[in-house]
């Protein structure tokens, strides 16, 4: 049970510490003073979402502290194990801390440990039963009926396995759809597919190729004139130079013997004769390389025409496929897995077809067992709603829970079962659905007995 509720910066609450005890507490006072603002409060601790409206005026923060005793919850304590937290100590209390900040972020400790919503949400979800004073009405709606046997019955945990269930057949169900489609389109896709993928393996675009032909194409462009540039720079460096009537190789040689002479007389000038036959060494590799670039060279009309066409080729797939090799060749890729997808089509649709036959069966057998459950729990109920209902002043209420079973076409996340409570106030009066023959006042006497 709850024990202690300390609430900071709270809506209009200031701060306030409320200790709670066995039998009935009571908290009154006139309208407006804040009674509805401790239960939003204690929303908070059950799980419910926030933001940064609760935040009283003035602070940037909203906290919210609640002690509990759960040493006799044992629903409580199997959470606790699941979730691999501990209560921490003998006396079986914990603490719940929240905390809404003005920025809208929040933070959840539990015995000080850090948990998330939907954990805070789980472990607290039975801890407090908040029944608001306009509750009554939701009684007259089936899902809310469902949804109350439930919780008396402590079958939420079969409910959400039926739940998963369902949403998993939903999903393949949804998967089936997807890949059934219009017949024609699908052959559409895979013929376009299959031109794509043609059409990349044909072309076969290969890394630095582009570069490549580029470099190629400006050499085929300017072919004559890299001709006329190598040989007269051939001519230069070896042959006979038309101003002078000498060439540089021939004027290094030169240099290079005049030069010996005078480093017999001066061993300093050794290192510049070494360095001018370096030179002349040099310039003769140059002759050899730019006769073998001048061969290399040619004018052909006809390799120029295959280099451009596979150029524009090159700019044509950069369009269509990625601008880089990498990205069309990852394309290319995805397009052999899409066709892939395509040609196994059918035996996908066949593995799913098993699934879907084996999620039915589950979620049947899954369902069949809450049904069963429910019906088990709505006998206690029904006895224990007129037993309290004859506490509260209605000695001659009846009180019971119709089953149907929802067709296929109406199979719900919830189960296949749709329910009715069916109340009857006098002697003499049939049963009939609680939310047209009940009063406001019947209503809320059957919500507070349920709650009981």
């Amino acid at each position: 049970m709850l024990r202690l509720l300390r609430i900071r910066n709270f809506a209009i609450i200031d701060e306030l510490e409320l200790e709670f005890h066995g039998g009935l507490n009571a908290i009154t006072g006139e309208t407006g003073a804040g009674k509805s603002i401790i239960l939003d409060a204690i929303g908070l601790i059950l799980g419910n979402r926030a933001n940064s409206d609760v935040i009283r005026a003035g602070s940037d923060e909203a906290t919210v502290e609640a002690l509990f005793d759960v040493g006799q919850n044992d629903v409580f304590m199997r959470k606790l194990q699941a979730q691999g937290l501990d209560v921490g100590g003998a006396d079986h209390e914990v603490v719940v801390k929240r905390s809404v900040h003005r920025s809208g972020k929040g933070k959840i400790f539990f015995n000080g440990e850090l948990i998330t919503l939907s954990q805070l949400a789980d472990l607290c979800e039975n801890l407090v039963d908040l029944c608001s004073q306009h509750e009554h009405q939701s009684l007259a709606k089936p899902a809310f009926q469902l949804d109350l046997l439930d919780r008396y019955g402590g079958l939420l945990d079969k409910r959400r396995e039926t739940r998963e269930i369902f949403s998993a057949l939903r999903s393949s169900e949804s998967e089936l759809a997807m890949l059934g489609g219009d017949e024609r389109e699908r052959a559409r896709t895979e013929d376009f597919l299959r031109f794509q993928l043609t059409e990349l393996d044909e072309f076969n675009p290969q890394k630095g190729e582009e570069e490549a032909l580029t470099i190629e194409r400006r050499r085929l462009l300017n072919a004559t004139q890299l001709m006329d540039a190598a040989a007269q720079t051939q001519n230069l460096l070896g042959g006979t130079d038309t101003s002078n009537g000498d060439s540089a190789q021939g004027l290094l040689g030169r240099a290079s013997q005049r030069l010996a002479k005078a480093a017999q007389l001066d061993t300093s000038l050794a290192a510049v004769v070494e360095a001018i036959e370096r030179a002349a060494l040099e310039t003769g590799e140059a002759i050899a390389q730019l006769d073998s670039y001048a061969s290399s060279l040619e004018v052909d009309p006809g390799r120029l025409e295959v280099v451009e066409e596979r150029l524009n080729r090159w700019s044509e797939i950069r369009k269509k496929y990625g601008t880089t090799v990498e990205e069309i060749l990852a394309l290319r890729l995805k397009i052999d897995n899409d066709l892939n997808e395509v040609a196994h089509r059918q035996q996908k649709i066949i593995e799913i077809e098993a699934k879907i036959a084996s999620l039915r069966a589950d979620y049947d057998k899954c369902a069949r067992e809450l049904s069963k459950k429910r019906k088990s729990i709505a006998k206690t109920l029904r006895e224990s709603i007129q037993s309290e209902m004859r506490e509260l002043m209605m000695p001659d209420v009846r009180f019971d829970i119709e089953f149907s079973e929802l067709t296929d076409a109406q199979t719900s996340p919830d189960g296949i079962d749709r329910i009715l409570f069916l109340f009857s106030p006098n002697p003499g009066e049939g049963l009939k659905p609680v939310g047209k023959i009940a009063s406001g006042g019947e209503l809320s006497r059957v919500m507070l007995a349920i709650r009981r």
